[in-house]
């Protein structure tokens, strides 16, 4: 971690070259100075397209892609995910289980399929 900068009272330290942690007195925060890095896996369906679409054009996102030939690569998708600061599942619930699976808990995930948002032992229907 290098000194980038120092103000009075306060000290500036690189993190990972898009965020800053801030050092002011007795407070200790991080902030993000560049641009969120996301991946949307099955970014070739409707949902993936349309997410595509709508972050496209923001300032504070940089979608990353990955190649025709390793986007059925798990390996290679996962280590995208994992180096990503968010990324969109938009596959079929098999495939999405499976990707949750090898992530083993590192990374930062929205699931866009069902199948992590129903369980067969919840009951949903509206109160009487």
């Amino acid at each position: 971690m290098d000194i980038i900068g120092e103000n009075p009272g306060s000290l500036l330290f690189d993190l990972t070259g898009a965020d800053v942690l801030v050092i002011d007195g007795t407070a200790l925060r991080r902030v993000r100075m560049g641009k969120y890095r996301v991946f949307i896996d099955g970014g070739h369906g409707t949902t993936g397209l349309e997410i595509q679409q709508r972050l496209a054009g923001h300032s504070g996102v940089e979608l990353i892609h990955i190649s025709e030939e390793e986007r059925k690569n798990l390996y290679k998708r996962v280590e995208i995910i994992r180096e990503a600061d968010l990324s969109f599942l938009c596959l079929p619930d098999p495939a999405s289980r499976e990707v949750i699976e090898a992530l083993n808990g590192k990374g930062r995930v929205l699931d866009a399929s069902t199948a992590h948002r129903t369980h067969p032992e919840w009951v949903y229907g509206l109160p009487e």
